[in-house]
């Protein structure tokens, strides 16, 4: 005689083909955890362990952000955690090449088209870092990379880093971008205070400074379409 099933056994299969067919959104965020763990963890309870890693994270974008140390300590395995680490920067990697892909035209004029190009770079970061975009003299992208992480507690290294690429690039404009740890995307005093010495010394090589995007959470502020700081370009 067959012994019946246990209501859990095809859970698994039952997940992945609920994936397949009606797409991530119709998970919960814990499900969507415990999906991902099937690939990590084969032989436990993984529903269990998305629920506990939820109500100890709170949310699905802090437990993705969340640091590789902070993931071993609440139980995940090194390898499990590395995984975790991944998506954030796999994202990131995706949404970038997606738009190199998408992308047609050679000019970003427009603030979105700038956003959609810088804000892949940001994705999943936790700490401050700066992307730098450059252009040639008929508005062409020639550069676009993370050219700086940390803080800037010394904005005069910031800014030679800058013009030292902008030689080195022969660029004719630039366009900076950095995000604050706060998750806040309005510029401080010192984002002003910034933006007037890269102004100043691009000025002396000849190029011109033409925005500066603060990066907060899921936003992204251009300075130079605020009221206060439109003066701080050009």
């Amino acid at each position: 005689m067959t012994a019946p099933k246990k209501p859990y056994e095809g859970h698994r299969d039952r997940m992945r083909d609920r994936f397949i067919e009606e797409g991530l959104d119709s998970l919960y965020d814990h499900e969507v955890v415990e999906l991902l763990l099937y690939y990590a963890i084969p032989r436990k309870d993984t529903n269990e362990i998305a629920h506990r890693l939820m109500n100890r994270f709170g949310s699905l974008s802090a437990f993705f952000d969340t640091p590789l140390e902070a993931l071993q300590e609440a139980g995940l395995s090194y390898s499990t955690a590395v995984l975790i680490k991944m998506i954030p920067a796999l994202c990131s990697r995706y949404y970038r090449d997606r738009y190199e892909q998408e992308e047609t035209e050679e000019t970003l004029d427009s603030t979105e088209k700038t956003k959609k190009l810088i804000m892949p770079y940001f994705i999943g970061k936790t700490e401050e870092q700066a992307v730098l975009v450059l252009f040639d003299n008929k508005g062409k992208r020639i550069f676009c990379d993370v050219m700086y992480k940390g803080r800037v507690t010394v904005p005069e290294v910031l800014t030679r880093k800058v013009a030292r690429l902008c030689v080195q690039h022969q660029a004719s404009a630039a366009i900076l971008a950095r995000n604050h740890s706060n998750g806040i995307a309005l510029p401080k005093e010192r984002d002003k205070a910034l933006a007037v010495m890269m102004r100043d010394i691009l000025r002396r090589i000849g190029v011109i400074f033409l925005d500066f995007f603060i990066i907060g959470e899921a936003e992204c502020c251009a300075m130079s379409e605020l009221e206060d700081c439109e003066n701080l370009f050009f």
